[in-house]
């Protein structure tokens, strides 16, 4: 469920009847519908609206705010480092040149391993995986195990950027170890920084668990070398409104409190 929306007057203490007095909802969405429990019509739709009660009146603000669907995944972004998932590749805070099947979390790859490029993640300030591609066939470099629904569809997403130009790695994903289809298989972005979204679907049918697979099916020594960000595993329905709804009652007497 999201946060509550709030709503906020700016009279404190006593008022007299008809003194203006502004309100102030957030929270919401973009749009916010007011109405008073006199039948007055208040037109407006932003977030402020100003009010002049002559007498008890309770006013009532209602938006509607959408709920994106939730990622599944646990530190898709990794900022959290190495915790979360599993990965065959071996685990270096930086890379010799020559040393193939490791991986580092870093903020540039460059940073990593002096021939990489130089870049950011794709916030432009955090973390990624960086990785010199295994020699080996059908090595995982990142698995994690998530919970879903019976007969669901998914979409699992993940980005990726060519670290070198040479030889791009080309990525095969497994979900419950079947393979998934995904479009396209490898970064485009060549010797220039830039990230590249790789996506498939999957249903869950009977399923309870999903576990996810990222392997390169590259195992060339020279090249194949990459960074991935932002990965994500969500249900392609339609995301969710909430309508969220705040009254405050403007008691008005020669006495009253707002």
């Amino acid at each position: 469920a999201p946060s509550d929306m709030t709503l906020a007057s700016s009279a404190v203490g006593c008022i007299a009847p008809s003194s203006s007095v502004t309100l102030t909802a957030a929270n919401g969405g973009g749009i916010y519908n007011w109405s008073a429990s006199t039948g007055f019509a208040i037109p407006s739709t932003a977030s402020s609206v100003n009010v002049t009660p002559a007498v008890n009146t309770t006013y009532t603000v209602t938006s509607s705010r959408a709920i994106p669907n939730t990622n599944l995944i646990t530190n898709g972004d990794f900022e959290s480092g190495t915790s979360g998932f599993f990965s065959d590749y071996v685990y270096t805070a930086t890379s010799a040149s020559l040393t193939q099947f490791d991986y580092g979390i870093t903020t540039n790859p460059n940073l990593w391993n002096a021939t990489f490029i130089s870049s950011t993640d794709r916030s432009g300030t955090g973390k990624m995986l960086v990785t010199k591609g295994a020699t080996t066939a059908n090595k995982t470099i990142w698995s994690q195990t998530v919970l879903v629904d019976n007969s669901k569809t998914y979409t699992f997403e993940f980005y990726v950027q060519n670290a070198v130009a040479a030889s791009p790695a080309q990525f095969r994903v497994l979900i419950n170890g079947v393979q998934i289809v995904i479009s396209p298989l490898s970064a485009t972005n060549g010797a220039s920084a830039g990230w590249t979204r790789i996506s498939g679907t999957w249903n869950s049918g009977l399923s309870s668990t999903a576990k996810i697979q990222i392997i390169d099916t590259n195992i060339a020594l020279a090249g194949n070398d990459f960074a991935i960000d932002d990965i994500s595993f969500s249900t392609v329905a339609a995301p969710k409104n909430c309508s969220l709804t705040k009254t405050v009652q403007a008691k008005v007497s020669l006495t009253s409190n707002f």
